[in-house]
């Protein structure tokens, strides 16, 4: 008889798609001039910069009016073949202007434009995502004003190309499928496989962890800080939606804004 595991290998697990986001955290450090190859100069004295569990941002050049962002994304983090260049040039642009408006305000001053090149850290894989200076100023023009409108823009693009990546398997028995926006709460969606895990267990875990956010996300994990720091600024919950195969009813652990901002160092 196959014995049942209690809890999930992995409580939770992000998309892949998610170092884009790191590529703006990690220009956080940085402190720009009114000259574009002096910034640069700048920015490189703080690379290599670690981006979480994601990879290295290794250096920034500049090329052809372009800063280019070259990094090493760690072997199997993500399939570099199925980038959403698309979206992941709104999601970039509309991030940084988010988090460095003063970046944003330096590339159109200058008229520069942002190019990432990605490459595995074995070199099996690499892409680049170029962002021209026009299309910078489209994205930035339906990006919304600061505040509100652009953070609630960044998570909906977030969203976008996270469902574009689903499903998901994060663990044996464990399938993400949906990422969605519901009333006050993002809400990620899971299917669990009953005949893998025990449904009381589970259950009973969800009433623990619901009081207890801190063992659920590691805020010490840089993607993790993003967005938490993302649903406070928007006032928003964060939830966990896991429908068992052979229950009726799914187990839903939701935190409240109150229980995230507890989580901000």
């Amino acid at each position: 008889m196959q014995e049942k595991k209690t809890t999930p290998n992995k409580v939770l697990t992000w998309p892949p798609f998610l170092f884009l986001m790191l590529l703006a955290f990690a220009l956080s450090g940085c402190h720009y001039s009114p000259k574009m190859q002096v910034a640069i100069h700048e920015a490189n004295k703080k690379c290599p910069v670690e981006m979480g569990s994601f990879g290295t941002a290794t250096s920034i050049d500049y090329d052809d009016g372009m800063v280019v962002f070259n990094v090493d994304l760690k072997d199997g983090t993500a399939d570099l073949s199925q980038v959403n260049r698309t979206l992941s040039s709104e999601l970039l642009v509309t991030n940084l202007k988010r988090m460095k408006p003063e970046f944003i305000d330096l590339l159109l001053s200058t008229e520069t434009g942002l190019s990432f090149h990605v490459k595995s850290t074995d070199g099996a894989q690499a892409t680049t995502i170029d962002i021209p200076l026009e299309e910078i100023k489209r994205i930035i023009r339906q990006s919304g004003k600061p505040g509100k409108d652009i953070n609630i823009q960044t998570l909906k693009l977030f969203n976008r190309q996270s469902q574009s990546e689903l499903p998901l398997k994060v663990a044996e028995g464990i399938m993400m499928t949906h990422v969605a926006i519901e009333g006050s709460n993002e809400i990620y969606q899971y299917e669990v496989d009953g005949g893998i895990f025990d449904i009381k267990t589970l259950q009973e875990n969800a009433k623990r962890l619901k009081d207890h956010p801190e063992e659920m996300l590691n805020i010490k994990d840089a993607n993790i800080q993003i967005l938490v720091s993302l649903l406070c600024d928007l006032n928003m919950g964060l939830g966990y939606r896991y429908n068992v195969k052979g229950s009726d009813q799914p187990l839903e652990i939701i935190y409240t804004p109150e229980q995230l901002h507890q989580l901000i160092p």
